[in-house]
C-alpha cells in the first residue's frame, strides 16, 4: 500500500512539474518553412493567391477527396476565401481567407479550425538569382492552459513536415504549369498625355496608328516636351465596322493642345494588367484572359460598354525584330463587386 502511495504521489509531483513548466512555455507558438522555386515570381504567386488552385499543392487539401469547400465571393487575392467541411478527423471543418496582399511579396491569412480557435498564416515571396524564395508561416495561440502549451513543442514536428511536403507540391506544380502570362492588380499613376483619335477601317489600323504617332511625336518635340511611358492605344470598333483609335504618348509636364493632338490628363486608377508577349495580332488574347480573372478577383470592368482598356507597347518592333520579344501591358481598368452594388442601391 505504500508503494502505492508513493507512485501515485511521484505521478502527481510529475504531472505538477510538467504543468508548471507550462505556465512558462510560450502562449504563441510559430513554425515556418522556406525554399527556392527556379520561377519568376509571378508564377510561384499566382497558384497561392488563387484558392481554387490550392488542391494541386496543398497537403491538408488532398487528405480527403470527399472534403466538401463552400466559396468566398472572391477566389483570389485580397478577400479570397473559402470554408471547407469533412468527415476525416485530420480535416474537420474551418475556413480560409486571404486577409491582405502585398503586391506579390506577401500573403496573409486567417485560418478557423472549427472548436479549435485561430490560426494566422502568410507566404513571403523574394525574388532570387535562382528564382523566386517562398516562405510559409503559420502562427497559433495555444492558449493559457499549461497543456496546451506544452501540445505547443510538438507542433513544428506536427506541422513542419507538411509544409516541406507542400511547398516541393507547389515547386512541382509550378514547374508543369503551362501559364505564360502574368496577370496582376496595379495602381496606375495619373499621367500627363497627348493624343490623336481617328476612324479607320480594320485594314488601316496599323497605318492609322503610325500616322497618329507621327502627329503626337512632332508635337511633343515643337513644344519641348519630354516623353514619360510607353505609346498607348485604345480601340473602340463602332457598329458600322470601323475601328475608332485614339493613340497617344505620356508627357512629363502640362502640354497644349495642336491641330489634331488633344492633351488630358488621366487620373490614376486601379486595373489588372496582363503582359503579353508575341506579334500584335495576339494581343486580344491578353484582354481575354484578364476578363477571365476578373470574377475570381471579385472584380468588373470599369468600363462594360465600350473599350475594356487600353493597350501600351513596351518593346520597339524597330529594335526587336524577333515578335516572341515584343512586349505589350494590357490594362483594364477595374472596380470591386461592392462598388458596383452599391451604385445600384443608390440608383
Amino acid at each position: 500500500m505504500k508503494i502505492l502511495k508513493r507512485i501515485l504521489l511521484g505521478l502527481v509531483i510529475v504531472v505538477a512539474l510538467i504543468l508548471g513548466v507550462g505556465f512558462f512555455l510560450p502562449r504563441e507558438i510559430t513554425v515556418s518553412r522556406s525554399t527556392i522555386i527556379p520561377a519568376p515570381q509571378w508564377k510561384v504567386y499566382n497558384p497561392i493567391a488563387d484558392l481554387t488552385l490550392w488542391d494541386n499543392w496543398a497537403v491538408w487539401n488532398q487528405v480527403d477527396p470527399d472534403m466538401k469547400k463552400t466559396w468566398g465571393p472572391i477566389q483570389k487575392g485580397e478577400g479570397a476565401s473559402y470554408s471547407w467541411t469533412s468527415d476525416h478527423p485530420m480535416v474537420g471543418t474551418g475556413s480560409l481567407t486571404i486577409t491582405s496582399v502585398k503586391g506579390m511579396d506577401e500573403l496573409d491569412m486567417k485560418l478557423v479550425f472549427g472548436g479549435q480557435g485561430e490560426s494566422t498564416s502568410s507566404f513571403t515571396l523574394t525574388p532570387t538569382p535562382e528564382g523566386t524564395g517562398v516562405t510559409w508561416t503559420i502562427t497559433s495561440d495555444m492558449g493559457a492552459a499549461p497543456w496546451g502549451r506544452l501540445m505547443g513543442l510538438m507542433m513544428d514536428s506536427w506541422i513542419g513536415p507538411d509544409f516541406e511536403k507542400g511547398l516541393q507540391q507547389l515547386a512541382d506544380y509550378v514547374a508543369t504549369n503551362s501559364e505564360s502570362m502574368e496577370i496582376s492588380r496595379v495602381t496606375v499613376p495619373s499621367k500627363h498625355v497627348l493624343f490623336v483619335t481617328m476612324v479607320a477601317s480594320q485594314e488601316q489600323v496599323q497605318p492609322t496608328l503610325a500616322s497618329c504617332y507621327q502627329k503626337v511625336s512632332e508635337a511633343i518635340a515643337q513644344q519641348g516636351l519630354q516623353v514619360d511611358g510607353h505609346p498607348y492605344s485604345v480601340f473602340n470598333y463602332t457598329e458600322e465596322g470601323k475601328v475608332e483609335i485614339t493613340a497617344g504618348i505620356p508627357v512629363d509636364s502640362l502640354a497644349s493642345p495642336q491641330g489634331d493632338v488633344q492633351y488630358a490628363k488621366y487620373p490614376s486608377t486601379e486595373a489588372v494588367k496582363a503582359n503579353y508577349y508575341g506579334g500584335y495580332n495576339g494581343v486580344g488574347n491578353a484582354y481575354t484572359r484578364v476578363v477571365q480573372e476578373l470574377e475570381k478577383m471579385g472584380l468588373k470592368p470599369t468600363n462594360e460598354e465600350g473599350p475594356l482598356g487600353w493597350e501600351e507597347y513596351v518593346t520597339d518592333p524597330g529594335m526587336v525584330a524577333d515578335s516572341t520579344q515584343w512586349l505589350t501591358e494590357v490594362y483594364v481598368p477595374v472596380r470591386s463587386y461592392a462598388t458596383n452594388e452599391q451604385e445600384e442601391l443608390a440608383e
